[in-house]
């Protein structure tokens, strides 16, 4: 069955607007990261106010959540970058810059701060609350040194202390775990205010009472971390970073957790980024929220388990191909299965990295790697500014708009050629092509946000999964103008390794 969110569209365009309307009063915006760890030139851009970082081991993603700490005095840059004297030349020409708002230090406008390292840490940090769940969170009660004096019986649990978890964090944590939480109680110590706990959770099974030392991991992991959550002031904008987001949890409730952050960094106007494994974390997210670090790059978008083998060698990748977003990506491989290259598909891999100025940077640095195992090429969308200085192997799409735009309009103007297959493709029937054109008509004059455009076609088209929507009209588009489509195969071809050839 497909994944449904219980999270709105509008919900995530609301988050979308209100990055791109820079309505905040602390946000860190994007970060370029230089002699890193694995990373030596590597940027990452903050377009939604939840950001879920994913790739294999060891490829970098802690690296960056400890980055986006380093910009703020809260944090220690030993939290995340210990130093031992094997590590010195090893940290030599760390820097790292980043742009953010900040209002107490500029009304408007963005600020630009950088962190660099020689001998020691420089850094001009910015003010904010900093709140960072790491892997000690999902460390079982029995193994934690502040509650060792309850677990041998030197100290009695002091229940007087004790309160049932407050409305807020019990409908939240009751509906990410599928629990019923309704009895369990948690210190209210000083300590335990401040998020520091020192004592462990009470809870019930039915009328039997036990400690935090017979819960079930994910209980106690959940239970703290929306507890924090939920006492975060809106007013501190806070950064929220999560290690490893799906420790202790079954895939389904990592996907309502997901859900949840959605929904803190409405209320709480809050940034949260974390670290993840799990293909259920993204299922929520939009396409700008997913970056994937690998091989020291930093790439927006869904790490398919496919990419991961060919870049471990077990997939027979043959050419990488760079594009704007997934709907250039879609439109790219929905022009080979036209154009009867589908078979390339197998081999090619397809990865949207953000912008323009990003495909051509990233098909040159790939293609300038002297230890690069395949070519790239890389396609930039119609509207790319005429002046704008292209890199070698990178082409245009068609037309001189969005992706979107481009499509819908040619598919309008060929109506004659195409709105048969689109009827049959759409609604299953081609009685319906006379509907099929006045809902595609009424869509484009009342859709101003053309990123849009194929989300709407299908509701109105009686709610179709939005990816059914955009499949089919970019096949009427290919089948539309045959020529354009030709022109597309053809760069990809060029650089496609034939004959054993691996463009090497």
């Amino acid at each position: 069955m497909r994944y449904r969110s219980e999270i709105r569209d509008s919900q995530i365009r609301n988050l979308r607007q209100k990055v791109d309307d820079r309505d905040y009063g602390k946000y860190l915006l994007s970060m370029t990261l230089q002699k890193l760890r694995v990373f030596n030139d590597a940027t990452i851009f903050f377009r939604f106010p939840i950001t879920a970082l994913i790739g294999p081991n060891g490829s970098g993603k802690s690296t960056v959540l400890g980055a986006a700490a380093l910009l703020y005095e809260d944090t220690k840059p030993s939290t995340f970058f210990a130093e031992s004297s094997a590590d010195r030349d090893t940290m030599q020409g760390i820097r790292i810059t980043y742009r953010a708002i900040d209002r107490d230090k500029r009304r408007d406008g963005e600020v630009e701060r950088v962190v660099s390292r020689t001998k020691k840490w420089n850094r001009d940090a910015l003010t904010r609350r900093v709140l960072f769940f790491g892997f000690r969170r999902a460390i079982p009660a029995n193994e934690r040194s502040e509650f060792t004096k309850y677990r041998t019986g030197v100290k009695d649990l002091d229940e007087e202390n004790y309160a049932v978890l407050s409305d807020d964090v019990l409908e939240a944590a009751t509906k990410i775990l599928s629990l019923d939480l309704r009895r369990y109680t948690r210190s209210r110590s000083e300590a335990a205010l401040q998020g520091r706990r020192v004592s462990p959770l009470i809870g019930y099974a039915g009328e039997n009472k036990f400690s935090e030392f017979h819960f079930g991991a994910g209980v106690s992991v959940i239970i703290e971390l929306v507890w924090n959550l939920e006492n975060l002031d809106p007013k501190d904008q806070a950064l929220v970073l999560i290690e490893e987001l799906e420790n202790t949890l079954h895939p389904l409730a990592v996907r309502r957790l997901v859900e949840y952050l959605i929904t803190v960094a409405a209320r709480k106007r809050c940034q949260i980024i974390f670290t993840t494994h799990s293909e259920y974390a993204l299922d929520p997210l939009p396409r700008e929220a997913i970056w994937a670090a690998r091989e020291g790059q930093l790439i927006n978008g869904r790490l398919r388990v496919e990419d991961t083998l060919a870049f471990r060698g077990d997939v027979d990748t043959r050419l990488v191909v760079f594009c704007e977003d997934i709907t250039a990506r879609d439109w790219l491989m929905e022009m080979l299965r036209q154009a009867d290259q589908g078979s390339l598909l197998n081999s090619i891999e397809f990865y949207p990295v953000g912008s323009y100025t990003d495909v051509s940077a990233k098909t040159k640095q790939h293609n300038e790697n002297p230890s690069r195992r395949f070519a790239a090429v890389g396609f930039v969308d119609g509207d790319t500014p005429s002046d704008y200085p292209l890199a070698e192997n990178v082409y245009r799409l068609p037309g001189n708009h969005s992706p979107e735009e481009v499509i819908f309009e040619t598919v309008q103007a060929n109506y004659h050629v195409n709105l048969a297959v689109l009827a049959v493709r759409l609604l299953g029937q081609t009685s319906r092509q006379e509907q099929v054109r006045r809902i595609i008509d009424e869509v484009v004059m009342q859709t101003r946000d053309s990123h849009l455009l194929f989300s709407i076609l299908g509701e109105r088209l009686g709610f179709l999964p939005e990816e059914t929507a955009r499949l089919a009209m970019m096949s009427a588009f290919c089948m539309s103008t045959p020529d354009s489509v030709e022109g597309i195969v053809q760069h990809i071809l060029r650089n496609y390794p034939q004959n054993g050839d691996s463009h090497l």
